[in-house]
């Protein structure tokens, strides 16, 4: 017996498909507290954004929450991730590592060229979000890009103490997730900043999400000048 599956029916699941492959969950929308700002520049700030860092995660202790909110002190071993800060006010973290790692330039050099499919995998995956610097504090927020079929996403704010060019310090940490949060214990963080010069806008997804711009019509502006 052959099954015969009508046009429109696969026409609409596939519609259906899309659409929620490119929704981002109402609890992360809520969540996300900075919005971008178009007219915003760091390019003369303490971060530099001609490179990236290697941020280099010393052993350390912090405080999370059960699910009873009770306090729980977790320990966490010394890793490494990879940022890159743009001068706009967004920024895109690599995954953390055990091991010291760099990025390939002949890659970011790719994405320079927008050749595919480097270029769609850089701003459609890691760790992307905003930062911004009020005097010697230095505040991120980042969200994941998940796959429509896993609900797994991460939402997190982490503000540090800038000391200097090579030294953080971090002072609050929250979780929208999984609702935890707190100060750090014992969190020095060292930075190690590599030049390229190699210049990358910063095209993440989140720029084609109205609920992540401060003004509408910036919004606007910006989905009709990167019409494909």
């Amino acid at each position: 017996m052959v099954t015969r599956f009508n046009p429109v029916i696969l026409l609409l699941v596939a519609t259906i498909l899309s659409s929620c492959s490119n929704r981002v969950p109402l609890r992360i929308r809520k969540n996300f507290k900075f919005c971008y700002d178009s007219n915003i520049s760091y390019s003369q700030s303490k971060i530099k954004t001609n490179g990236y860092y290697i941020i280099k995660y010393m052993p350390y202790k912090r405080i999370s929450h059960d699910i009873h909110d009770n306090p729980v002190v977790i320990n966490q071993d010394t890793s490494f991730s990879t940022t890159i800060f743009f001068p706009d006010g967004i920024f895109m973290k690599k995954d953390q590592m055990m091991d010291r790692s760099y990025y390939d330039q002949c890659y970011l050099k790719k994405i320079e060229k927008q050749i595919q499919p480097e270029t769609d995998q850089f701003y459609n995956l890691y760790y992307w979000g905003l930062f911004k610097i009020a005097g010697d504090t230095l505040k991120l927020h980042y969200i994941s890009h998940q796959p429509w079929l896993n609900p797994y996403w991460t939402s997190q704010e982490v503000w540090y103490i800038m000391f200097n060019e090579r030294t953080l310090k971090a002072i609050y940490a929250k979780d929208y997730i999984n609702n935890n949060r707190g100060p750090l214990i014992e969190a020095p963080i060292t930075l190690e900043f590599i030049e390229t010069n190699i210049n990358l806008p910063s095209d993440t997804w989140l720029k084609k999400k109205k609920w992540f711009w401060c003004n509408e019509q910036e919004y606007k502006l910006y989905m009709k000048q990167h019409k494909k």
